[in-house]
């Protein structure tokens, strides 16, 4: 977060790269442009600064990842859409189909949902492969909620809930256990669908210790790397240990939003939003003599619209602190100073976030060096349209 070492942080950021958003003309703010940065879609062929497009041109090419390519044979897979939201029916109609090659290419004799949740994915592939389909959760609650579903639905054949803690540190104990009570003949895929923090690790572990269950293909889709240790955690393969890249809560926190893109109308929101957050902190900084930052949370949208003032009051009784004698909230947030000192943070807010989908790509081709240590083979490639589902990088591992 810029603000956590602003001022000091503003040297990195050389000052001709602050510039090229800055109209000359009164240096009024050039937010046309910065929609441009954030979006992906600005002409670097216009940037005055070099040194700025040979980033920004180097940032694309190294996030970039190749698109899969279904085979049209299994691509019409109709469902219900019922109990689902847009961004989850999205995923399933092109995962189910992906899933549903695989399994006949790999002569599959059923399918292990890690991390299943409801059974959303459970649930719809096992109406349409005419598979078992086995779903590990260890939250009791979600259990009884997806079987609630299913049955509404008429599916409480299709899949099978089986109470299971995953964690990675069981899993190095006790590998075997989870498969070795579901007595399951034959091959079987192994499938997580955006498998939280470690939980992706548990499912490779899952693949790469079940000796006495053949395992292939192992196929993951990883987000929320915030919840991972920074040290624990990363790192995993032969290559990383020797070269080991130096994780931070805070660099994991921004491999996770990665490249989650928005409209140019939420765009403005989200920059109203980081600009009552920003002239907050530096009120406490320069007003308050309060130099350590501390997250403020997040308030409902209607607050955002109203006057600083409001949205500064409001934070003060949230947080407990007693408004100061003096408080013209309005009247610091107007300050020129202020809006200067706002706009640069946001711009380099702006370019920090151009990183995040290179920091997801560097953590999930450790896992597949990791992986192929283990003798497998393994693809990287998008699944999902990132505008609906950011989250949208496959992990495929093949036993060789």
């Amino acid at each position: 977060e810029p603000m956590a070492s602003y001022p000091r942080n503003l040297a990195f950021y050389p000052k001709q790269w602050i510039e090229e958003f800055q109209e000359f003309e009164g240096q009024e703010k050039d937010h046309k442009k910065l929609f441009q940065l954030y979006a992906k879609t600005l002409d670097h062929s216009t940037l005055t600064s070099s040194s700025l497009a040979t980033l920004l041109e180097e940032t694309l090419a190294l996030e970039s990842i190749p698109a899969y390519s279904p085979n049209p044979d299994f691509l019409h897979s109709a469902f219900s859409h019922d109990f689902l939201t847009t961004k989850k029916t999205h995923e399933l109609i092109h995962f189910i189909p992906f899933l549903r090659e695989n399994a006949h290419h790999y002569d599959c004799h059923s399918v292990i949902d890690v991390g299943s949740g409801h059974g959303h994915l459970g649930r719809t592939l096992g109406s349409i492969i005419d598979l078992p389909v086995i779903c590990l959760e260890k939250n009791e609650e979600l259990i009884s909620q997806g079987q609630v579903v299913a049955i509404k639905q008429g599916r409480e054949n299709a899949l099978t809930f089986v109470e299971q803690d995953l964690g990675p540190e069981l899993l190095q104990f006790s590998p075997n256990s989870p498969l070795r009570s579901l007595n399951i003949e034959g091959a079987s895929l192994l499938v997580g669908l955006h498998t939280c923090g470690n939980l992706a690790l548990s499912q490779i572990l899952l693949g790469l210790h079940s000796h006495r269950h053949q395992i292939n293909p192992l196929i993951n889709i990883p987000c929320c790397y915030f919840h991972l240790h920074p040290q624990l955690e990363t790192n995993l393969s032969q290559v990383s240990q020797a070269y080991p890249i130096s994780w931070t809560p805070q660099a994991l926190t921004l491999a996770t939003r990665a490249h989650s893109r928005q409209d140019e109308k939420a765009y403005y929101e989200m920059a109203r939003v980081k600009e009552y957050r920003y002239t907050l902190q530096l009120y406490f900084q320069e007003e308050l003599g309060i130099s350590q930052f501390f997250p403020v949370g997040s308030s409902s949208k209607r607050l955002y619209q109203k006057p600083f003032s409001e949205y500064a009051t409001t934070k003060f009784q949230e947080l407990g602190l007693r408004l100061p004698g003096k408080n013209d909230f309005q009247a610091f947030h107007e300050k020129a100073s202020t809006q200067k000192k706002v706009y640069e943070l946001f711009i380099m807010t702006l370019m920090r976030w151009r990183f995040g989908r290179i920091l997801e790509k560097a953590l999930i081709i450790d896992r597949a060096l990791w992986i192929e240590q283990h003798g497998y083979r393994v693809e990287i490639f998008t699944l999902f349209d990132e505008s609906i589902s950011p989250r949208n990088i496959v992990l495929k591992a093949i036993k060789l």
